[in-house]
């Protein structure tokens, strides 16, 4: 908490023991271009569109969940101003499901109202000798009208929830049902997909891993980058040539491999 009358942070942040990477005095883990804060709590980036930030979710996620032959789950809630409009969407850090099961979605911070929920399916089965729905919606039937009336796996999830969803999977699509017509749509985007055998054996999964760029900035720390993209300094400081992680200045551009 700040107190504008004298420049001062007064209390530390509340989830400074979940965040050991951040100052604990630090607003929006120092990224205040690309990130906000719920209450001057957890950075998030925030996405014009529902679609965007489901797209986001499986660009981020989507390779980890191939590789580690799990599947994660988020909840898509809204961002809103202090007058309380709507001004973009992003989703809740990522429940890891255990291999062999699916995932709880995770919630949204602070009591926020869920949109959507996503997850992704893991690694693929197609080879295994019992297949799993990689592909496709687990309980999607042929028509709207059936998924409308489904009332178990995900799709009978939904529309327990009245709520529309998202799964990403194992072949890189997106795919998103609406609870209200029943349809399944296949989002325009191509996420990272596995090559693997196919057989769901633990670490079967092979997934090119993302890359994403970022600038550092005033606050920024190689150990920070590294907890936020799930990887390490050695391989940031690898990839991007870095002798000495101690003695990076705001302003260098890296790319992050996860």
């Amino acid at each position: 908490m700040h107190d504008t009358r004298v420049g001062r942070f007064f209390a530390r942040d509340p989830l400074t023991r979940k965040y050991p990477f951040y100052s604990p005095y630090a607003f929006s883990g120092n990224r205040v271009i690309d990130s906000r804060e719920l209450e001057g709590l957890e950075p998030l980036t925030v996405h014009k569109t529902i679609d965007a930030a489901a797209i986001n979710f499986g660009q981020f996620y989507n390779d980890n969940s191939i590789r580690d032959n799990q599947e994660y789950g988020s909840t898509i809630y809204a961002v809103n101003d202090k007058s309380g409009a709507v001004i973009g969407y992003t989703y809740s850090i990522a429940n890891i499901g255990v291999t062999g099961s699916t995932v709880t979605v995770s919630q949204p911070p602070n009591g926020q109202k869920g949109v959507a929920d996503i997850h992704t399916h893991a690694a693929s089965t197609e080879n295994a000798p019992e297949r799993y729905y990689d592909n496709i919606f687990s309980g999607a039937e042929a028509t709207p009208q059936q998924n409308m009336a489904q009332k178990k796996f995900d799709i009978g999830g939904n529309n327990r929830k009245c709520m529309n969803g998202y799964v990403a999977t194992p072949n890189g699509s997106l795919q998103k049902y609406d609870v209200d017509t029943g349809v399944i749509t296949i989002l325009p985007v191509k996420l990272p997909a596995d090559s693997g055998k196919g057989n769901g054996e633990p670490s079967a999964g092979i997934a090119a891993p993302s890359t994403w760029s970022y600038t550092l900035k005033k606050g920024d720390t190689l150990s920070s980058m590294a907890k936020q993209y799930n990887t390490t300094v050695q391989e940031i400081s690898a990839e991007n040539k870095i002798t000495d992680p101690n003695k990076v200045k705001s302003g260098t551009k890296l790319k992050i491999t996860n």
